[in-house]
């Protein structure tokens, strides 16, 4: 079976999150390392990577396991929370990556940062 993926996507990184007018990679490496144990713990899949523009404009996470909806049902809550990740985008895919005609889900982060 070929793995599904579940990417996230977020904007205005280095708006948030800088410190000496440079990005501060810190809180990415935080949460990337938050949801790869949560996916890992349960099963559920892995960490594949994270990479941030070079001026900081937008960020990625990558995450790979059986079976994209479950790896987002476990991670969505902390991704609703984070001020890294609220207001962008995850992308599904319920196949291959590379290919065309793989089947992806897009679902708006929204939410409210935890008090």
């Amino acid at each position: 079976m070929t793995p599904h993926a579940l990417i996230i996507r977020f904007d205005d990184y280095a708006q948030r999150f800088s410190n000496e007018g440079k990005p501060d990679l810190q809180p990415l490496i935080l949460l990337a390392d938050h949801l790869d144990g949560v996916l890992t713990a349960d099963g559920h899949g892995e960490l594949d990577g994270y990479e941030l523009a070079d001026d900081g404009s937008v960020g990625t996470i990558y995450l790979y396991g059986e079976d994209a909806r479950v790896m987002y049902d476990a991670v969505k809550d902390t991704l609703s929370t984070s001020p890294v990740t609220r207001g962008g985008m995850a992308f599904l895919y319920f196949g291959d990556v590379t290919d065309d005609t793989t089947k992806v889900d897009e679902i708006e982060i929204v939410g409210q940062l935890s008090s």
